[in-house]
């Protein structure tokens, strides 16, 4: 997601642009702390940040002195996230480089929201090139920032030679690119021209950083038809023929909070350029919507408003999946199998 927070009704309501933040992540993995203390957190809640919070400058010229020199982002769309304490209030962000003939850096962040807060103010300004901040492009993928002698090099990913294994794809299914979510999952976006949906798969080429497990109701009954994540709350349906998990659900709290468990729906894979676009398959799914929108489905006469790819459910209880399993379970050809996806997640 660009510099906004989608709204979750938003196939009823409409979309609702604000700025977008994300939470628990920090952009260089290396630098990522793997043991804290309480006195270690504690010494933390009277740390000092900058002088003045309310300064944007100083805070980005403080927030890019504790990136490492040569950052590395790790989401397909270009977010580099990162927490910090001050006087005693955890704030959470992101910056971003929007890729254009002359690049802008997009910077955002507030105090970090909780279950019984979760209002909370975002501070936002773009940069482009000025007295205070130069912003240069090196090639399709690399950038630098400088501020006087400070100068960082952001590295984005390219995802366009990123490929499914072959045996992954069934034969009416279009592959849209890879999704590196900001979750650490990673995900093979798909088309499904027969049922008409689309579909994230899990990359389990690599090391996957969750446990799956299969979750249990409150009587303590398995639901042996799902698999969710311990860290992530991601809930996957196993298809076979091929062998893989699809994700059918993100937990609604995470949603909430716009962390970064919310769903891979905000790190589209907009530098793969394959047989089909964000918006070809959007027109597909939706062709009433009738409004004007770029290749990667960005409304041409909404300011901030992109079209979302998401579908799964948004659940609070696995209860939820159940007409789901059921319909998959009556499905008597594997092409109304499929079709249970698209009438019971919605895209």
């Amino acid at each position: 997601m660009s510099n906004f927070i989608w709204s979750k009704l938003r196939k009823v309501l409409g979309y609702l642009p604000a700025i977008v933040l994300a939470t628990d992540f920090l952009t260089h993995a290396a630098s990522a702390s793997k043991f804290e203390s309480h006195a270690t957190y504690l010494s933390s809640l009277t740390h000092q940040f900058v002088e003045n919070i309310d300064d944007m400058d100083s805070v980005l010229e403080a927030v890019l002195k504790e990136l490492p020199q040569n950052v590395e982002v790790l989401t397909t769309e270009n977010y580099s996230y990162f927490t910090f304490f001050h006087h005693g209030l955890e704030y959470q962000g992101n910056v971003r480089i929007e890729d254009k003939e002359n690049p802008i850096l997009h910077f955002a962040f507030a105090a970090k929201p909780s279950p019984w807060f979760s209002e909370t103010e975002v501070k936002y300004q773009a940069y482009s090139t000025n007295e205070f901040i130069n912003i240069s492009k090196q090639s399709d993928f690399n950038f630098v920032v400088q501020i006087g002698k400070l100068r960082r090099f952001f590295h984005h990913p390219d995802v366009s030679n990123m490929l499914p294994p072959p045996q992954l794809l069934r034969d009416n299914e279009v592959f849209m690119g890879k999704v590196l979510d900001d979750s650490g999952l990673k995900f093979f976006l798909i088309y499904d021209s027969e049922a008409n949906t689309a579909a994230y798969i899990l990359d389990e080429t690599q090391e996957v950083p969750d446990e799956l497990i299969i979750p249990k109701s409150d009587e303590g009954k398995e639901h042996k038809m799902l698999l969710v994540g311990l860290r992530s709350g991601f809930a996957f349906y196993a298809e076979t023929q091929p062998s893989r998990q699809r994700l059918i659900g993100v937990y609604d709290g995470n949603v909430l909070r716009n962390n970064y468990f919310d769903g891979p729906f905000d790190q589209l894979p907009d530098s793969y350029v394959g047989q089909l676009s964000i918006r070809d398959v959007f027109k597909k799914v939706y062709p009433d919507d009738k409004d004007e929108m770029d290749r990667n489905g960005v409304y041409v006469k909404q300011d901030g408003v992109r079209a979302v790819v998401d579908p799964y459910l948004v659940y609070s209880s696995w209860s939820e999946f159940d007409p789901l399993i059921e319909c998959i379970s009556k499905a008597e050809t594997n092409l109304h199998n499929r079709q249970c996806f698209k009438l019971h997640l919605g895209f």
